[in-house]
């Protein structure tokens, strides 16, 4: 089973970061960060790379939880969080594209129930 994010944060903005996608997260850490762009693929992809798989397997899963998971094989819930956009995106290491930007908004859901 795979694990789940203890935190998901969703950006509304164009931001400079390393590896920085549609979707991503770090090595060694609790969260992943998705984007605008992102669908119900990316957030699995994510997953399966929290979990450990690489580029391809993640790619695979992505296709497949998406396709042919039903929507409750497993009860995780995450509850919105209020934090300081501009806190979040210093603390995640995320700036701004260009330097006339304002700091990206940032929405934060904390892991409240994994059952």
């Amino acid at each position: 089973m795979f694990r789940v994010p203890k935190k998901i944060y969703v950006i509304d903005g164009v931001v400079k970061a390393d590896g920085a996608g549609v979707g991503f997260f770090r090595t060694a850490t609790d969260y992943i960060v998705l984007t605008p762009l992102s669908d119900l693929d990316t957030l699995y992809h994510e997953v399966a790379h929290y979990n450990g798989l690489g580029e391809i397997a993640a790619n695979i899963i992505g296709k497949l939880f998406s396709c042919l998971c039903r929507p409750r094989v497993r009860r995780v819930r995450y509850r919105e969080m209020m934090e300081r956009g501009d806190e979040v995106a210093r603390k995640l290491g995320l700036m701004p594209a260009w330097a006339s930007m304002l700091p990206p908004e940032v929405k934060v859901y904390v892991l409240e129930e994994d059952l």
